[in-house]
């Protein structure tokens, strides 16, 4: 959640807003997720991490915010002390699709740069649409690229990033080096955060000091494999 990443073109890196993590999977998973945010929360970070839960089928809300029962006290009532995001994941996966196929620069257009590995297309298009929802298409087993993507896309409506406007963000929104998850870029990489949230250290030469501009994408293999 502490990491740099650097802004091509600029003096500066961002540190994430916010980190979504994926709560279920396999037997175990969720108990450690749980585990997991009330760690975050112990040290003062919680703010930073949010849990979430894919539920499919046809929901009123896209991404909502519930506080689920975790553990009981002896109380009358069950303790709900832990924020848990629940994403409609068959309305995300539809923006998700009509994004990667828009054939046109601008808002709510999805690119996936050349140089990405091939598994990431291949797992963004591992899934079909029909009567009942998004399912794995026959033979293919890989999906986590288009769930993170989801999952990503909840993020940013629970942050109302489509409500933010241009003339006037909110400060983690602002272009430039004043944004307020900005640390300055140094010769060995990212400077360290200087906040009261413990920074983590960068990797040993993960990061330039002034990254070059990726080129333009045109993007039409990308939009062949996915159509097809």
């Amino acid at each position: 959640a502490e990491r740099g990443f650097p802004v091509a073109g600029g003096a500066h890196a961002l540190r994430p807003v916010g980190v979504i993590v994926d709560s279920g999977g396999a037997p175990g998973v969720t108990p450690n997720a749980y585990a997991f945010w009330r760690a975050r929360r112990r040290e003062g970070t919680s703010r930073l991490w949010h849990l979430v839960k894919g539920i499919g089928g046809k929901r009123r809300d896209r991404v909502e915010r519930v506080f689920i029962e975790t553990r009981s006290t002896g109380r009358r009532k069950p303790l709900r002390d832990l924020p848990l995001v629940q994403a409609s994941t068959d309305a995300l996966k539809d923006e998700i699709c009509a994004a990667l196929l828009r054939g046109h620069e601008g808002a709510r257009t999805l690119r996936l740069l050349r140089d990405l590995p091939p598994n990431v297309a291949e797992e963004m298009s591992a899934e079909r649409r029909g009567a009942k929802g998004w399912e794995l298409r026959p033979g293919r087993k890989r999906n986590e690229a288009l769930d993170l993507a989801v999952y990503a896309l909840a993020l940013a409506y629970l942050l109302r990033a489509e409500a933010i406007e241009p003339a006037d963000p909110p400060d983690w929104a602002r272009l430039g080096a004043d944004n307020a998850r900005a640390v300055p870029l140094t010769p060995e990489g990212v400077a360290p955060a200087t906040d009261d949230t413990p920074a983590e250290a960068p990797e040993r030469g993960a990061s330039s000091p002034v990254p070059e501009a990726p080129p333009q994408q045109r993007g039409p293999s990308t939009m062949r494999f996915l159509r097809r």
